[in-house]
Parts: C-alpha cells; sequence; structure tokens
C-alpha cells in the first residue's frame, strides 16, 4: 500500500527512507501524511529549513535557540532573556 505526501506525493512508507520523520496530517480534503520536506520550515534567523523550531511570533530553529542560549552567560547578572531576545 503506498503512503503518499499529501503535499508533493513522495512515497512515505516503510522502506522508502521516509518513514520514520513523516507525520499525521490532514488538510481538509486529504487525509495521511507529511514528509519532512513539507513539514519543515525556514528559521527566520538562519534562514535554514528544519523540523525542530520554536514559534514565537516567529519560526526559529532550535541551533539559532542554543546559540543564543549560549551568548546569555554574556548577558548582565539580573537581565532574564525570552526567546523574543534571541
Amino acid at each position: 500500500m503506498m503512503e503518499l505526501c499529501i503535499e508533493c506525493k513522495k512515497e512515505t512508507s516503510w522502506g522508502t527512507g521516509n518513514f520514520c520523520n513523516r507525520s499525521s496530517s490532514n488538510d481538509g480534503a486529504l487525509d495521511g501524511f507529511l514528509c519532512a520536506d513539507c513539514q519543515s520550515l525556514e528559521c527566520d534567523r538562519c534562514h535554514k529549513k528544519t523540523t525542530e523550531y520554536q514559534l514565537d511570533g516567529e519560526v526559529i530553529c532550535m541551533e539559532c535557540i542554543a546559540d543564543a542560549m549560549a551568548n546569555q552567560w554574556s548577558n548582565p547578572v539580573g537581565e532574564q532573556l525570552t526567546i523574543g531576545d534571541i
């Protein structure tokens, strides 16, 4: 049985290499899966496509969040950062 991505129609069934990163999806007309490429968003900071991100008014990938957290230690004591500051 073929299990196609409802966006790009790529095969997402077991053994295709697209199985483990697919996610369930329903666009109102079709019920199925999204492949990793179709569920990826572009980071607003580094402009790389990723499936691992946080939304806080913008798309921020985990790599950019980690970089910002590493830089947090150079902040003055007592000043708190929020994701919007990153």
